[in-house]
């Protein structure tokens, strides 16, 4: 990413919120949306026209499709505008299929998707961008899961990524190291831990941290601990990350699901 970009991207993010107007947003951009009274927040890739793709467990009740549902509904209730998604997806102009709506290797209803912004949202939430190469400072002055102090590849790249694990899928969903914010951080990233090829995401692993340390009870040294593992643990500083380019990445998938028993 050039510095005009990352200097654009800066700009777009506060201190106090992460907050952005559909009318901001940019291809390649890492967007997330918060759900149950800010309780965990739903992350995905902006590929513009109004389409995101995320990483995300089927809806209740339908089956592993690569088009998500109108706010989580049954595989056959799909919004007009996901509905139109689909279809040009599909459209054999596009090198698409009527019958390719599951996703290869997404086990336990798991599934790559695109959907629409306002089903992304769930039609009533907002919108947040999720900032890269911040500082220390900022970073720590942040909430889990908004930001980190990986650098961002340029746009292109995010997408290609994005469109790939589209069409080949992202694996097992893990909501402790393998889960919507993983997939989007690598697709901006390409970046892997190399233990296990997957946990890049820091908010559930912060929080938990955090819960562990003020269980203890130690007051303000709870928290410094609490901060300093969340630091340790963040994909831009870790020692264990490496990149990996996606096409090495689903065949390390095959190849870890062949093995499986």
């Amino acid at each position: 990413m050039d510095g005009g970009d990352m200097d654009r991207d800066r700009d777009r993010v506060r201190l106090l919120s992460n907050r952005i107007e559909r009318s901001e947003l940019k291809p390649g951009d890492h967007i997330y949306t918060w759900r149950i009274a800010y309780s965990y927040a739903h992350h995905g890739i902006y590929v513009g026209d109004n389409k995101v793709i995320h990483f995300t467990t089927a809806p209740e009740g339908g089956a592993r499709t690569k088009f998500l549902p109108s706010r989580f509904h049954p595989a056959s209730a799909y919004c007009q505008a996901c509905a139109e998604i689909k279809r040009q997806h599909e459209s054999p102009a596009n090198g698409g299929s009527a019958k390719e709506t599951g996703i290869r290797d997404s086990s336990h209803g798991a599934a790559v998707c695109i959907s629409c912004l306002d089903c992304f949202v769930r039609n009533r939430g907002h919108l947040y961008l999720y900032a890269y190469e911040v500082s220390t400072k900022f970073f720590l002055g942040k909430m889990h899961g908004t930001c980190t102090m990986a650098r961002a590849d340029p746009p292109e790249k995010v997408l290609h990524r994005a469109f790939y694990l589209l069409k080949h899928g992202y694996g097992k969903y893990n909501l402790f190291k393998h889960n919507c914010e993983d997939f989007s951080i690598y697709c901006k990233t390409e970046l892997v831990i190399q233990s296990y090829i997957a946990g890049l995401s820091n908010q559930i692993q912060g929080r938990i941290s955090h819960a562990m340390y003020m269980a203890a009870d130690n007051g303000i040294m709870s928290h410094i601990m609490s901060e300093i593992d969340r630091y340790k643990s963040d994909i831009g500083v870790r020692k264990d990350a490496t990149r990996m380019p996606v096409e090495m990445l689903i065949k390390a998938y095959e190849q870890k699901s062949a093995c499986a028993p």
